[in-house]
This record gives C-alpha cells, structure tokens and sequence, in this order.
C-alpha cells in the first residue's frame, strides 16, 4: 500500500482559533494576517489551517533584538 499522506490526517495542524491561542492574539487578528499573506497557512476546502512550528519560526522571523 503506497503511503498516503494527506493534510486532514496531519494531526500537527490546527484550526485558527488554535492558531489565535498559540500566538495570543485573536482570530480576527490572524485573519487580518492571512489576508495579508504575512503569516504562513494552509487552506483546506476554505478552512483555514495553521502548522504550530511554522507558526513558531513566524514569531521568531519577527523577533526584534534588544538594544546594545
């Protein structure tokens, strides 16, 4: 049996009031992101789709330094 894969057995992917929570933000918010395309999702059958590591490496993408 080859090896299916497909985006709704992805267990790590989470819904955007998932994704709001993880980021403590809003649903709104994240949808104002999403509109925007600055921040990375998935969009399944017009659901809205969210992977927590990349999610992460978002937070991280916009880390602002401390001053020296």
């Amino acid at each position: 049996m080859p090896n299916e894969k497909t985006a709704t057995s992805n267990p790590t992917l989470i819904d955007i009031n998932g994704a709001a929570d993880h980021l403590g933000t809003t649903p709104r918010h994240l949808r104002s992101l999403v509109f925007r395309r600055e921040i990375p999702h998935v969009k399944i059958g017009g659901k809205l789709r969210f992977d927590p590591q990349a999610l992460d490496a978002f937070v991280d993408s916009c880390r602002v330094p401390a001053a020296s």
